[in-house]
């Protein structure tokens, strides 16, 4: 199905109404979807539910499979469900990448192919490790390098705390000169 072709157009402005006007949680066969896009195959409905949803998440709404059933309106806690499943599946393949980036004979390719392929397993590893985050090492590292912050900022606190404290006791001082001299 073309992105240009009338028919589809009309097909996805049908379910991105039925999924705008759809409460969280409400479910739809897969015949109920094919009557809604005017479509006669499943398949249409899988080939047209990735389009609709782009325009659908703009209004923080989705569609969601139910297997062999058909689709529903996700609720926002099962967002965040497909938000870990993406992120588990950005994780695996950009592992694969590095494998394949790893097994990859440097030798056999020419010298602006291996800067190429140096600088993409360089950008996949960069990628990993925003997905994966810190590693427990790095993140020790943080909280004792935050806690000596904290220690030093306790001690300049305690220091301008002194600091006040003999400053008013130094006008005070002042004031008794100013009384003993008068």
């Amino acid at each position: 199905m073309f992105q240009t072709n009338p028919v589809v157009q009309t097909a996805k402005t049908n379910l991105i109404t039925l999924g705008m006007s759809a409460h969280y949680g409400d479910s739809f066969s897969f015949d109920e979807l094919k009557i809604t896009a005017g479509v006669n195959e499943t398949k249409d409905i899988y080939a047209l539910i990735d389009p609709v949803n782009n325009t659908l998440l703009e209004h923080n709404r989705m569609f969601l499979n139910i297997r062999s059933v058909g689709y529903k309106i996700a609720e926002p806690r099962e967002h965040t469900i497909v938000v870990g499943q993406k992120r588990q599946r950005a994780v695996r393949q950009l592992r694969k990448g590095v494998k394949v980036g790893n097994s990859t004979e440097l030798s056999a390719l020419t010298a602006e192919e291996q800067s190429t392929h140096i600088n993409l397993v360089a950008k996949i590893h960069w990628g990993l490790k925003q997905v994966l985050g810190p590693s427990k090492k790095a993140l020790a590292e943080q909280e004792k390098s935050l806690k000596a912050q904290q220690v030093a900022i306790d001690s300049q606190k305690n220091t301008i705390g002194r600091l006040q404290q003999m400053e008013s006791d130094l006008q005070q001082l002042k004031k008794k000169i100013e009384k003993s001299e008068s």
